[in-house]
Parts: structure tokens; C-alpha cells; sequence
């Protein structure tokens, strides 16, 4: 992948994502949350017992203070945009995993460069 397209992307989402990455719980207690882009690779076999590296496009949900005790974000509503160029790409074949106290969601498609990514995540806690 080149590290220029990572870099983008990144700063978009911080751009995107910064007015809203602060929230307020219900209780008054201020709850941070910040959508950090953590990308990976993982291997995969196919039919005819071959492998090959894939990327897995996954951004995480994490949450200030820490949920603790085995707690997670409760009630959670996440939507995300995939643009490329002037159309939009399906956002719905995304997974979304709540546990840990973080909310992970990975993405079918492959972005490319000068693709747009919005999430939108909201919780009863954030």
C-alpha cells in the first residue's frame, strides 16, 4: 500500500471525524471517543489450497475513560460512507463488533486513492 494513501486517509478521517469525536454521556460525565484507522493483513486460502496476503480495512472506536470490568458500549448505531469520486460505494457490507469496550468495524471494499470514508458511530454512552 503506498504510505502516501495511508497518510491520507488518515488525516481525512481525523478532519472528518474531529467535531464530532467529543460527546457527552447522559450521567454529565464527558465521554471521549475517537475512530482510529488500524489496517492489517491477514492470510487467505483459497479453494485450491493456495494462500495469499489480503488487506483487512478496519477502523476502531475507542472510548475516554476506558470502559472496564468487562463493560462495552451499549446501543450502538454505526453508519458508514464509502465515495469514490462522485459515486457512492455500498457501505453495507460492513461488519461491526462491539466487545472489549471498543467497537471495530472492517469494510468489504478496497479504497483507493482519493477515496472518502465517513463513519458515524453513536452508543447510549457517547
Amino acid at each position: 500500500m503506498d504510505r502516501g494513501f495511508a497518510i491520507f486517509v488518515v488525516l481525512s478521517l481525523m478532519a472528518m471525524c474531529f467535531p464530532s469525536s467529543l460527546a457527552m454521556a447522559q450521567e454529565g460525565q464527558s465521554t471521549n471517543c475517537e475512530i482510529l484507522a488500524d489496517w492489517d493483513q491477514q492470510w487467505q486460502w483459497s479453494d485450491e489450497g493456495e494462500s495469499e496476503i489480503s488487506l483487512i480495512h478496519r477502523y476502531r472506536v475507542v472510548f475516554d475513560p476506558p470502559f472496564t470490568n468487562g463493560t462495552s458500549p451499549t446501543d450502538v448505531n454505526t453508519s458508514v460512507q464509502h465515495f469514490r469520486g462522485e459515486s457512492e460505494i455500498s457501505g453495507e457490507n460492513t461488519s461491526t463488533f462491539v466487545a472489549g469496550g471498543e467497537i471495530d468495524i472492517i469494510l468489504a471494499e478496497n479504497p483507493q486513492f482519493g477515496d472518502l470514508i465517513s463513519i458515524s458511530s453513536h452508543s447510549t454512552e457517547s
